[in-house]
């Protein structure tokens, strides 16, 4: 947890909640992510650390706003909007500079709450492929009302990353002419294991819609866009997916600053 919790003063100088599924700037969007996989029997153990965490976090650091997506496997994945790498060093010089203010005590009980909860802890940063990805102009679900995420990973073969992701730009190309009205948005690994990786993520208001509107998507699919899907999977070296659901109550956003 000494891990994650240091970077959390990191990222608590940071402002805006990033969208994994919607996102309108067209200025580069990178995300920072930072995950806790956690032991089955020790999740609500976990879940109220992290809420008590969160009030200590909002207290302290009123700029703070993350977004916590669960994946089924337990795992807890905070989202920050990361604007510019070069602001590392300055952030770390302002963590160390407010580390001194706050009050040691209630941040060393807030960490042991944590022991024995997490298994691993990872970080790794995504930069939205704009180019390549497709959003719908009459989507489905509004973003604010998505609360399920599917997740396709895949692995590119190594120096074939451009190759592959023109094909996904085609695929993308044939999904507005056919005006799906599920977004598919695609996003770059940058730091963390497997830079060669991309996520791919699209959103519903449950698991049913998704699976059901997904069926139906996948029915109306021309040979054309079969076809590229083939071809693209011949980039892949390895593929996984997974699903996730926002949570708002493990979240830190504007609203809840605002409540406080």
């Amino acid at each position: 947890m000494k891990i994650k919790f240091c970077f959390l003063f990191v990222v608590a100088f940071l402002s805006a909640i990033p969208s994994l599924y919607s996102q309108d700037n067209k200025a580069p969007v990178r995300i920072l992510v930072m995950t806790d996989e956690v032991y089955p029997n020790k999740a609500d153990q976990y879940e109220q650390a992290q809420k008590d965490m969160n009030l200590f976090l909002a207290n302290n650091f009123p700029s703070l706003n993350w977004q916590c997506i669960q994946f089924d496997k337990y795992e807890y994945n905070y989202i920050v909007d990361l604007k510019n790498y070069a602001d590392i060093d300055a952030w770390n010089k302002a963590r160390a500079e407010k580390m001194k203010t706050v009050n040691q005590t209630e941040r060393k009980k807030l960490m042991d709450a944590f022991d024995g909860t997490i298994s691993s802890n990872s970080r790794r940063i995504y930069t939205l492929d704009e180019k390549d990805s497709y959003t719908a102009k009459d989507p489905i679900v509004q973003p604010k009302d998505a609360m399920f995420l599917h997740f396709d990973y895949y692995e590119l073969t190594p120096g074939k990353e451009d190759e592959a992701l023109s094909i996904a730009h085609e695929i993308s190309a044939i999904n507005e002419k056919s005006n799906v009205r599920t977004s598919s948005r695609i996003w770059r690994q940058n730091f963390g294991e497997n830079n060669n990786a991309v996520l791919i993520v699209r959103s519903d208001k449950n698991s049913s819609d998704f699976y059901s509107n997904m069926e139906k998507n996948n029915q109306a699919n021309s040979q054309e866009k079969k076809d590229l899907m083939k071809k693209f999977m011949t980039y892949v070296q390895k593929f996984d997916h997974w699903n996730g659901k926002l949570r708002p109550e493990l979240s830190i956003t504007e609203e809840k600053a605002a409540a406080k």
